[in-house]
């Protein structure tokens, strides 16, 4: 593996980590506010606090199925977790 090949993966990696967190820091956000509203939320925007709550979870998963998959880390069988 050369240089170039370990600098594109040390990227990807960076970024793939830096949007996770920033997902996962969302998520739990989007738990905290509507506990926090509790009773006192109006059904619309408790509907639309859980949609965009789900959307994050699944963003999550959709980014761990990416960084696992062989296509992103450039030889198959492998993972860059």
């Amino acid at each position: 593996m050369d240089a170039a090949d370990l600098e594109r993966r040390r990227i990807e990696r960076d970024l793939r980590d830096g949007a996770q967190q920033r997902l996962v820091a969302m998520a739990v956000n989007l738990g905290l506010a509507k506990a926090a509203l509790g009773d006192d939320l109006p059904e619309a925007a408790r509907q639309v606090i859980d949609t965009a709550h789900q959307d994050a979870k699944d963003a999550i998963a959709e980014l761990g199925n990416l960084a696992g998959s062989p296509s992103s880390c450039g030889a198959a069988g492998t993972s860059r977790r």
